[in-house]
């Protein structure tokens, strides 16, 4: 038998969006505001100098990416990956906080999120849809983990959104999508699993910190 491979996952949700206000984005493509250069610095210091980087194609994800990468090491590098991004809210973006609620005060509601893991705006997605997509992400990931120079898988490190980090952790977690959402993830936080290929009891994942 072969022994685990142990990979190190660090999940970062982006930098604030500029103009950030209460209720959605105004689109599903907003600019980060990088202003917060310390937090941006310090984030850069915990992660690993040999990773593979992934990262959501949206503005505010990228932008987060490459001030994370080029602190670091200078030129990005850095994989893109259309499963990686956030829920599309659809026709609601734009809405304020009392507009918004006029739209889902009927719905079925959730204590901890604007809508259920299973409702769709309109002409957007569900948290399911994220839900989906993060496994595949996940599992495609995990099919054949590459082995850097230690005995452990190489650390990955993704920047993305905190509906696809939920879905990541619950997934990770066994828990159910109602129950993933409500994890707290702040913007420029750090969520850091690890993954093993040992089949011992337990399961395959540990979560050693969350929205750091």
């Amino acid at each position: 038998m072969n022994d685990p491979i142990i990979t190190d996952w660090y999940l970062i949700r982006h930098a604030p969006v500029v103009g950030g206000k209460s209720g959605l984005y105004q689109s599903a493509d907003e600019p980060a505001d990088l202003s917060d250069s310390e937090r941006i610095k310090s984030l850069a210091n915990h992660l690993p100098s040999e990773a593979n980087w992934y990262t959501s194609p949206l503005t505010r994800t990228v932008m987060t990416a490459n001030a994370l990468y080029e602190y670091k090491f200078g030129q990005s590098n850095i994989t893109q990956d259309p499963r990686l991004v956030e829920q599309d809210f659809g026709d609601w973006f734009g809405l304020s906080s009392d507009a918004l609620w006029q739209k889902i005060s009927h719905m079925k509601g959730h204590n901890w999120a604007w809508l259920d893991a299973g409702t769709e705006p309109e002409n957007g997605e569900s948290f399911m849809d994220v839900w989906t997509r993060t496994k595949n992400f996940m599992d495609e990931m995990i099919s054949s983990p590459t082995k850097s120079d230690s005995p452990n898988g190489q650390s990955k490190i993704i920047i993305s959104h905190a509906g696809v980090i939920r879905a990541f952790i619950g997934h990770a977690l066994g828990l159910e999508p109602d129950t993933a959402l409500a994890l707290g993830i702040n913007t420029l936080s750090l969520s850091h699993m690890q993954h093993t290929t040992g089949m011992r009891n337990g399961g395959a994942w540990r979560l050693v910190c969350q929205n750091t």
